[in-house]
C-alpha cells in the first residue's frame, strides 16, 4: 500500500487527517486496516504499558532535571 494510500484509508485525529501512528502500527503487525475503535484500544493497551523503569528513574532525571511523574 502506497503512502498516499494509507493517508486515504487509516483512521486519524479527525477526518481527511493523517493517519494515526496506532494505526500505521496496526496495519504493520497484522497487515490489515484497523477501525478507529481498534486504533483508539490499541492507543489505550499501549499508554496502559508506557512506564519509565526504576532503573532509569532517579539520577538520570534529576541530571536533567525533570520531575517522576509517574505512569503516563
Amino acid at each position: 500500500m502506497s503512502i498516499p494510500e494509507c493517508q486515504k484509508k487509516l483512521p486519524g485525529a479527525f477526518p481527511g487527517g493523517q493517519p494515526l501512528p496506532e494505526a500505521v502500527l496496526w496495519l504493520l503487525l497484522t497487515g490489515k486496516i484497523p477501525s478507529k475503535e481498534q486504533v483508539d484500544s490499541l492507543a489505550r493497551e499501549l499508554r496502559s504499558r508506557a512506564t519509565i523503569p526504576d532503573a532509569v528513574k532517579g539520577e538520570k532525571f534529576e541530571k536533567l532535571g525533570v520531575e517522576d511523574q509517574g505512569s503516563m
